[in-house]
């Protein structure tokens, strides 16, 4: 995103002098290596402006933004330069239903909470699983998965 000070085809320019067609070939070729995607926009398509009077003003659209397809560029007003400014409004679709599990980390509060010791002991007189290793692996994780649920309901998951 930003002021890249060329354009993408005659029409982005008013007034001054013809941008070379090279020169627009080369951006737009820049933008196609490059995979980039231009986002739409909302406002007046001229970004840039010199501010002279007497038929000597040139505008352009030298800003661009891309990015993938869910966001939705806003062209806004002048403010104390010659450049709109210019606002990135982005659309999140979904968000990934997937979580990542975090990491068990026993609380030291917990041992002032005779509950923690009885589920524990628990955990520990009712054996899950066939071998010594695998057995200790899955007290393990019955233990952290009782003991985080007790400490949501308990406390409500603060610390």
């Amino acid at each position: 995103m930003g002021n890249f000070n060329e354009i993408l085809s005659p029409q982005d320019k008013l007034g001054g002098s013809t941008r070379t067609e090279t020169l627009i070939d080369a951006f737009r070729q820049t933008l196609n290596h490059c995979q980039l995607s231009l986002l739409d926009f909302i406002g007046i398509n001229l970004t840039w402006g010199n501010k002279n009077p007497d038929g000597r003003n040139i505008k352009e659209r030298i800003d661009w933004v891309m990015a993938n397809s869910v966001c939705m560029v806003e062209h806004l007003d002048f403010y104390k330069s010659g450049q709109r400014a210019l606002r990135v409004n982005l659309v999140f679709q979904s968000m990934s239903t997937t979580t990542q599990q975090s990491r068990f980390c026993f609380e030291a509060l917990w041992l002032d909470e005779p509950e923690s010791y009885e589920i524990i002991e628990s955990v520990w007189k009712h054996p899950v699983g066939q071998g010594t290793l695998e057995q200790v692996v899955a007290n393990i994780d019955s233990g952290a998965t009782s003991l985080t649920k007790w400490y949501r309901d308990k406390f409500g998951g603060f610390k």
